[in-house]
């Protein structure tokens, strides 16, 4: 706890009651799940199974909460599950306290007692970067985002690009692990995962698909907005399929610009560079990683994922 902090009480999920989380979040982060949507979340998504939470309350108020899922990866090792911290909020009123710091330490003593060693966390906000590094998280990756300007293009005529029906889903997973067979990272994903995505908050009219003799080859997760294509996620079976797929967005109409995020992957930042994008270094965040034990540096963790080989990947749909 930070000096001068005042004295919090930690306490577990059921002793707090949905409306304290959802008000803690809503003044925390504004707009957030329902404690409604979040029991479908819990129910269908296997990395909400076994959710480690962690709340605090000072005078008889709750006043912050730390969640961390059970995310399985893969790593040089082989299979890997490791912890991600999401859900890190504090009451306005109580910022600066020790609050978040407290309840992270907390998580991180539950997590050990399962066995879990590794813990990831995603940010883009320097003061939570702040309390992260102090906690002893390191960077881990970046993620860069692609952007072209583009004028005026025509469709490549042997394909063709359509918004996703409810029958793709399953193959849209099949074309995920196609696309990363021989990446790390976040890569493992469960059965009938756009279903439960679907299910849990992704619109199906967002989820653009690549057709080739009749079978989905690839898709995107994509935007538009202000004469700009924004793809959050790209996967396709082929580097011909995946050539195709943005040579499609960049025909779209009226389209001035078409930006791909995150790239963390090197083939794919290669494939685009080749279409003329330029790399941008640092886009929306950063990921951060600690080994709970001690027992491994942040060098040995990327080694671990194949991070600076351009083998580890996170994609939107992983995200935590």
């Amino acid at each position: 706890m930070a000096p001068g902090a005042r004295r919090v009480e930690i306490v577990t999920r059921e002793e707090v009651t949905a409306d304290e989380i959802f008000a803690v979040k809503q003044l925390a982060f504004g707009d957030f799940l329902s404690p409604e949507a979040l029991a479908k979340r819990k129910r269908l998504d296997e990395r909400y199974r076994g959710m480690v939470e962690r709340y605090a309350r000072e005078d008889g108020r709750m006043v912050g909460q730390v969640t961390s899922l059970h995310i399985p990866t893969l790593t040089r090792e082989g299979p890997w599950t490791v912890a991600g911290i999401a859900g890190v909020a504090t009451h306005p009123a109580y910022m600066r306290r020790g609050v978040a710091r407290a309840l992270t330490e907390a998580v991180h003593e539950a997590l050990l007692a399962e066995g879990l060693d590794l813990s990831f966390l995603l940010t883009g906000n320097m003061a939570a970067y702040g309390l992260y590094h102090g906690l002893g998280y390191r960077d881990f990756a970046l993620f860069p985002r692609a952007i072209k300007r583009v004028g005026r293009k025509r469709a490549p005529p042997a394909s063709r690009l359509r918004k996703a029906r409810k029958g793709d889903l399953d193959r849209l997973d099949a074309i995920h692990r196609a696309h990363t067979r021989d990446l790390l990272g976040f890569v493992s994903r469960q059965e009938g995962f756009y279903r439960v995505w679907v299910q849990t908050g992704l619109d199906l009219k967002d989820i653009q698909v690549l057709e080739r003799d009749g079978r989905p080859v690839a898709y995107g997760l994509v935007e538009e907005r202000q004469g700009a294509v924004l793809c959050f996620e790209a996967a396709a079976r082929t580097a011909r399929d995946y050539a195709a797929l943005m040579a499609h967005l960049e025909a779209k109409p009226k389209v001035l610009r078409v930006v791909v995020y995150p790239s963390t992957v090197a083939r794919n930042q290669d494939r685009l560079a080749r279409r003329g994008y330029k790399l941008e270094p640092v886009s929306y965040g950063r990921s951060m990683a600690l080994d709970l034990t001690g027992k491994r540096d942040i060098r040995e963790i990327r080694l671990l994922y194949g991070v600076d080989e351009g083998r580890f990947c996170l994609m939107a749909g992983d995200d935590f």
